[in-house]
Parts: C-alpha cells; sequence; structure tokens
C-alpha cells in the first residue's frame, strides 16, 4: 500500500488505499469535531481533505518503520519476549528478571 524513493534527490511516498471522502452531508455537518477540525483546515475540498489524509498515512507509516528499525524498540520488544517465553516456561515470578538475563547473555530466548 506504501512506496518509498527517491527521485531527482528528493524522498517521496506514495500510498494507495481506498477511501472516499466527503466534506457535505450526512452527519458530517452535526459533528462538532469535524466542523471545527474543517474550519481549521480553511474548508478544504474532497479532494485535498484526501491529499492531506494521504500525507498523514505515510508520516504514520514512516513513524513506524523508523521505530521498528531503532535498536531501542528491538531491544524492548525481546526483553517483553523473553519475558513471556520465562512465564510460559513455568519460571516462578521471582525469578522471571534472572531467567531473562541468563537468555539475553546467551542470545538465544528459549524455554
Amino acid at each position: 500500500m506504501s512506496h518509498y524513493w527517491v527521485e531527482d534527490n528528493l524522498f517521496k511516498g506514495r500510498l494507495e488505499i481506498p477511501i472516499s471522502v466527503g466534506t457535505k452531508g450526512g452527519a458530517i455537518s452535526t459533528n462538532p469535531s469535524y466542523i471545527n477540525t474543517h474550519k481549521i483546515m480553511g474548508f478544504p475540498s474532497s479532494a485535498e481533505l484526501a491529499q492531506v489524509m494521504v500525507s498523514v498515512g505515510l508520516a504514520q507509516n514512516f513513524a513506524a518503520l523508523r521505530a521498528m528499525s531503532i535498536e531501542g524498540i528491538q531491544r524492548g520488544h525481546m526483553n517483553l519476549h523473553a519475558r513471556n517465553v520465562a512465564i510460559q516456561a513455568g519460571i516462578p515470578t521471582d525469578q522471571v528478571n534472572h531467567a531473562v538475563d541468563f537468555m539475553k547473555a546467551r542470545n538465544r530466548i528459549n524455554a
């Protein structure tokens, strides 16, 4: 759904999702959050609002990719995984941290 590339020294992204965007009609005009947000945005057309939604989607996707690639989130995930493995293996609660440290020291997380 999302694609990134570099073209002419510019980082570009594209997001393709089926979405219908409306700015008038139905319950939209009675929702205070919509009314205020639409006003703040300068009353964009449906096409402009769709472009904003895609931009936000790309930014969120790119932020998630960054978060998954940095060492901190990987380490945190592996710590959580090691804790779950220790608990599922029946390690007593007061020994779980020791078991996690043991698995990490061996660089093998398994029961």
